[in-house]
């Protein structure tokens, strides 16, 4: 499956041409209508068949890869994520962890040290900082969850989110071995285990 943003991009692009060949159509019959006997040099009446057939195909596309995304979304429950407060996230996100056998651990509300669950597997503890925003998350979240590995005494931290990351965050947490749940990802991880 492509990622969700790559799907979400196409959607965007069909959809500006779609609405391009849309506006082409109204100047090309405005000019048209105003100027009726003028000598165009070409058919004008094809160039609006064409421009109308471009305007239908680029909008059926897009509704149907949006229709597509939709039916992600539902079945992935991330829409729902979305609308959550901070705690309500962290909530889902213990129940999630769980699902995939993982023992959860919520921590502090305030003061946390930069973790808000600790999950454990196969003897592994992971701290992990959970992001529910309606922005990309940046550096900072990253630099939590690797001061929460020594402070809760875990071997490795992640971060996850509703949304994306920045560039930064990315390089950051490749640099220091810290594994980014992004949309995408916990798109998959919520579908996976509602299929099992």
């Amino acid at each position: 499956m492509p990622t969700l943003s790559l799907m979400e991009y196409i959607e965007s692009v069909v959809g500006g041409l779609g609405g391009f060949f849309l506006g082409m159509f109204f100047l090309t019959l405005i000019m048209y209508l105003t100027f009726p006997k003028a000598n165009y040099g070409i058919d004008i009446i094809t160039v609006l068949i064409v421009e109308a057939i471009a305007t239908v195909f680029f909008f059926t596309v897009k509704y149907f890869i949006s229709s597509f995304i939709d039916s992600i979304y539902k079945k992935s429950g991330i829409k729902d994520v979305d609308k959550m407060s901070g705690e309500q996230f962290e909530h889902w996100l213990e129940l999630l962890f769980k699902d995939y056998g993982y023992k959860v651990k919520r921590t502090r509300k305030t003061a946390d040290y930069g973790a808000d669950l600790i999950i454990e597997k196969d003897n592994i503890k992971i701290a992990v900082q959970a992001k529910r925003h309606k922005n990309k998350v940046g550096i900072k979240a990253v630099q939590e969850a690797i001061s929460a590995v020594k402070f809760y005494g875990c071997q490795k931290a992640a971060v996850c989110t509703n949304n994306y990351f920045t560039e930064n965050a990315v390089n950051l947490a490749k640099a220091n071995n810290v594994e980014l749940i992004d949309r995408d990802k916990l798109v998959k991880l919520s579908m996976d285990r509602r299929n099992n």
